[in-house]
C-alpha cells in the first residue's frame, strides 16, 4: 500500500509524516509534530508464515525522517490485518490521500472503511500481469506445437526472454530472435507489442495522455484474438480508475517489492522460522532503519 498525505503535491511519491517506532513494533501517536506517511503494503512468505508489511517514505529534508523503511508488520494477509494497522495509526489515517495496493488482496475494504484515500494500482503489478499474459500465450503456443518434441516447439520455448524483456534490455541475439518471432508467429509478436504498449502507459511525458492511451490499449487488447490479453483487458477495465490514479499521484509498490526480496533473504539465511514473531523482529532490525548503540 502506498500513500500520500494531505497538503502535499500529488506529483510527489511520498508524504511527510512518520508513523511510529519500528523497533517497538507499534505506532507512536503521542507526538503531533512527528510525522511520516504510509507508502507501501504487501506480503512476504516465510515457510508457512505470511507477514503483512507496511513501509513508509518521506520527502522531508530532515535526516530523522526515514525513506522507504518498514514501520509495521503483522501476520496475515487480509482486510482484518490492515484494519489493525489503521486502528493503531489512529486519527492520522484520515490524512492519507492515496493508497497503492495490488489487485489480489482484500485490502480495499479496510482502506475504504478507515480512510478517504484513493486506491491506486501501481505499475509494478500491472506490468507483471502483462508479462504473465505474454508468457501464458507462449506456453499455449508451445503446447499447440507438441512442446519440445518438435523443432517448432523447441523454437517457441527459446523465445521466452525475447518476449518478456524490454527491447532496450535485450542482447543482440535476443533482438534477432524477436525479429524471427515477428516473421514466424504474428500472434506471439502481437502479444509482445501489447505488453510493451501497456508498459508505455507509465512512461508518457504528459500524464494527461494516460486515459486515452489506456482506453486505446483496452480496445486493442479486447479484439486482439490473444486469449490471455482479452482476459487481462477485462481485469484492467475493472481497475481502470485505480491505475490512472497511480499515474496521477506517481505511486508505486516497487520499493516494497524490493524490501520483500530482503525479507525472503532474511528467512532463507535463517533456515526458516517456527512462527512469525522472530521473522518480524529481524525485519524490523534489518529493514526499519533503527540503530542499536553498542557498548564502548
Amino acid at each position: 500500500m502506498a500513500g500520500a498525505a494531505d497538503g502535499q503535491d500529488p506529483d510527489r511519491r511520498a508524504a511527510t509524516y512518520r508513523v511510529g517506532t519500528p523497533s517497538g513494533g507499534s505506532l507512536n501517536a503521542s507526538s503531533p509534530s512527528t510525522s511520516t506517511s504510509v507508502v507501501s503494503t504487501g506480503s512476504s512468505r516465510s515457510a508457512s508464515t505470511r507477514s503483512h508489511l507496511v513501509a513508509a517514505s518521506s520527502t522531508s529534508p530532515r535526516p530523522s525522517i526515514m525513506t522507504g523503511a518498514i514501520v509495521w508488520c503483522s501476520p496475515g494477509r487480509n482486510a482484518q490485518t490492515l484494519q489493525a494497522f489503521f486502528t493503531e495509526l489512529g486519527e492520522r489515517r484520515h490524512t492519507i490521500r492515496a493508497v497503492s495496493i495490488d489487485m489480489s488482496g482484500g485490502y480495499a475494504k479496510a482502506i475504504g472503511e478507515n480512510t478517504r484515500a484513493e486506491i491506486c494500482f501501481g505499475p509494478f503489478h500491472v506490468v507483471r500481469l502483462a508479462q504473465r499474459a505474454v508468457d501464458q500465450f507462449r506456453r499455449d503456443e508451445w503446447n499447440a506445437h507438441e512442446r519440445s518434441h518438435t523443432k517448432a516447439g523447441r523454437w517457441i520455448n527459446g523465445t521466452r526472454w525475447s518476449l518478456l524483456k524490454s527491447p532496450d534490455k535485450q542482447s543482440i541475439p535476443q533482438l534477432a530472435l524477436l525479429g524471427e518471432v515477428q516473421q514466424a508467429n504474428k500472434a506471439m509478436f502481437r502479444a509482445f507489442l501489447l505488453k510493451e504498449e501497456l508498459r508505455q502507459l507509465y512512461q508518457l511525458d504528459d500524464r494527461a495522455l494516460a486515459p486515452p492511451h489506456l482506453d486505446a490499449w483496452l480496445a486493442w487488447a479486447s479484439r486482439s484474438r490473444v486469449a490471455p490479453f482479452i482476459k487481462l483487458a477485462r481485469t484492467i477495465r475493472r481497475h481502470r480508475a485505480g491505475i490512472l490514479a497511480a499515474i496521477r499521484f506517481g505511486l508505486s509498490n516497487g520499493r516494497l517489492e524490493g524490501l520483500n526480496s530482503r525479507v525472503r533473504l532474511i528467512s532463507h539465511r535463517s533456515f526458516g522460522f517456527h512462527s512469525a514473531a522472530p521473522l518480524i523482529a529481524l525485519v524490523y532490525l534489518c529493514c526499519s532503519g533503527i540503530t542499536i548503540p553498542l557498548p564502548r
